[in-house]
């Protein structure tokens, strides 16, 4: 069973963090998201302090299975996904399925700096895909030293990257089966049958906003601009003084945006 933190009260929304991150990830927009919603803040197998099996299903589809038992299991209606970067993606896998099997499930969707066409990999998860290496390169360096590496390139500016950020997600990836995990998810980060599922994007139909941080080195914006196009009922916000994880390093302006987005009557995105 995946952990799940519960906060506010209206209307459902599942939040669904990024790889090799956690729950934590929303901790400076977690007031924006949960003015008028019930959050559902979830840790992705793998990840926090969800269970990590040794059994290889780590890829967007096995994510977004159990993020719909969640649902299912909670008995979920008229929700709201919100994802970043990988969770992006389980977002996405998981909004297809529903709007092709539960029309009515899905209200509206919040994507940022999301996974969503092929691309090349950024460096850190390269290298955990490798034999033997992505093993090592996890335990020949200090935990928060790899935690410090990998936030130097998510943030546009290091000077915001805060001591509290790098010992939490470091605290959560030193869990036992968390280093192995991380691997496992790397290996599996883009779906075999990405090109399928993007094909199948514009079946969303709810609103959609998306939100890029300008600097974005590791999901360039031109996703964002893409995925933009491909779903109908979207809207792009670019943060020009944020990068790769915007709602952690620019929280002002992507709260104030995403207060506005969630008091919007469905099917408004003006």
């Amino acid at each position: 069973m995946l952990h799940v933190e519960k906060s506010g009260a209206g209307p459902p929304l599942v939040a669904i963090h990024g790889f090799g991150a956690s729950l934590y990830t929303w901790h400076a927009v977690l007031r924006a998201l949960s003015g008028r919603h019930t959050v559902y803040a979830v840790d992705l197998k793998g990840f926090g302090q969800s269970p990590k099996p040794n059994d290889g299903q780590y890829s967007v589809h096995d994510q977004a299975a159990l993020i719909r038992e969640l649902m299912d299991a909670q008995e979920l209606r008229d929700v709201t996904l919100v994802g970043h970067s990988f969770g992006g993606g389980v977002a996405l896998a998981l909004a297809v399925e529903l709007e092709r099997a539960s029309p009515g499930t899905l209200a509206s969707l919040i994507l940022l700096d999301a996974a969503a066409y092929p691309q090349p990999l950024p460096s850190f998860v390269s290298i955990l895909r490798l034999p033997v290496i992505g093993w090592l390169s996890q335990y020949l360096l200090p935990i928060e030293f790899q935690v410090r590496f990998v936030l130097k390139l998510a943030y546009y500016r290091d000077a915001r990257i805060p001591d509290a950020t790098v010992r939490a997600y470091a605290t959560a990836l030193g869990l036992p089966g968390g280093r192995r995990a991380l691997r496992a998810t790397a290996k599996q980060i883009i779906p075999k049958d990405i090109d399928a599922l993007s094909a199948e994007y514009p079946t969303i139909r709810v609103p959609a906003l998306l939100i890029w941080g300008r600097h974005d080195e590791i999901v360039p914006l031109w996703v964002g601009e893409r995925l933009s196009r491909a779903l109908p009922n979207a809207r792009l916000l670019v943060i020009d003084d944020a990068g790769h994880v915007p709602h952690e390093e620019t929280p002002d302006p992507v709260g104030t945006a995403l207060r506005a987005f969630l008091a919007q009557p469905r099917g408004n995105i003006a």
